[in-house]
């Protein structure tokens, strides 16, 4: 996605043109980190089957951590901004979607709806279902809690894949066009097979690959830890930098997470590669409204929130 939602005060075209370039080293340098933590670790997990609880439960934790980076590893490449080559961003996105419990096309269609509608609770396809707010799980503390345990987006996930694997799209994919339909049913049975193969050799040969399923679990509750702050509270109409929030976290975080806590910066202009955002970012500076916390932070202000409200 190339377009601009937001026009800059103190950013001119050269300027802007000069934060997007693209370059393949910076990609395949976190490409091969993130990926390589992310095998070596279910090599790890599957290999604890059978040892000390508190190896297993060591190898569960450090495995899942390391998925939250896919996810922003396919956020980046689905965006072609990852990479100059437009074949290796086709590649790590697949790569990571599947990885990750996604079909390629179809997170690039739900993902691109997002950025046209962000935060409409009747188009924006993170808030909504067929069309219709989803918006109350946000808004009450027991639903919130059901939220943050990471089953509503785990269930959602396997629902984006069995649906086009049927041929149903109203459900989650009503707006994906005709034209990218036929690829996502056929990219949802190669994930079934793919996970078919899985399961078969789970039962017949290595017992321990079922942790990965328990892994990833627990690796959408680290997500969705994660997730709420880029919108949750903000308005849902407005310029995009009101209804956006830059997330405050470390440069570990930053790293792994390939940037996208500059989640306002990166919804302002989505054509701008990861490893950009922060010089974006601080061209923009008072411009960005909402960067005033932290994940913690904004928690806490969640639930003070139902408090306040109770």
């Amino acid at each position: 996605m190339e377009a601009a939602f937001h026009q800059s005060q103190t950013l001119d075209k050269q300027a802007l043109q000069a934060l997007g370039r693209r370059n393949n080293r910076a990609g395949l340098l976190r490409f091969a980190v993130h990926y390589g933590l992310f095998l070596a670790t279910a090599f790890w997990l599957v290999w604890s089957d059978g040892q000390p609880t508190w190896h297993a439960m060591l190898a569960l934790l450090t495995f899942s951590a390391t998925l939250p980076s896919l996810f922003a590893m396919l956020h980046e490449s689905a965006h072609n901004t990852a990479f100059a080559s437009r074949a290796l961003n086709r590649i790590v996105a697949t790569i990571a979607a599947y990885s990750f419990f996604y079909i390629p096309t179809g997170f690039r269609e739900f993902h691109f709806q997002h950025h046209r509608h962000t935060h409409d609770p009747h188009l924006d396809p993170e808030i909504s279902v067929s069309g219709k707010p989803a918006t109350s799980l946000t808004e009450s503390p027991l639903l919130y809690l059901f939220y943050l345990s990471g089953l509503p987006i785990f269930l959602a996930k396997i629902g984006m894949i069995l649906t086009p694997a049927c041929g149903v799209f109203p459900i989650f994919y009503h707006y994906a066009p005709s034209s990218k339909r036929p690829r996502m049913v056929l990219e949802a049975w190669v994930f079934l097979i793919l996970h078919a193969g899985i399961v078969f050799v789970c039962c017949t040969a290595l017992p321990g690959l079922w942790r990965i399923y328990l892994g990833y679990l627990l690796g959408t509750t680290l997500l969705s830890t994660y997730l709420p702050a880029e919108h949750t509270g903000l308005p849902h109409d407005g310029k995009i930098l009101e209804r956006t929030r830059h997330i405050v976290t470390s440069r570990i975080v930053r790293f792994f997470m390939w940037n996208m806590p500059y989640h306002a910066e990166h919804h302002a202009y989505p054509g701008i590669p990861f490893h950009q955002l922060p010089a974006l970012s601080a061209q923009l500076g008072a411009e960005v409204k909402e960067a005033d916390k932290n994940i913690p932070r904004f928690q806490a202000w969640m639930f003070r929130r139902f408090f306040r409200r109770g």
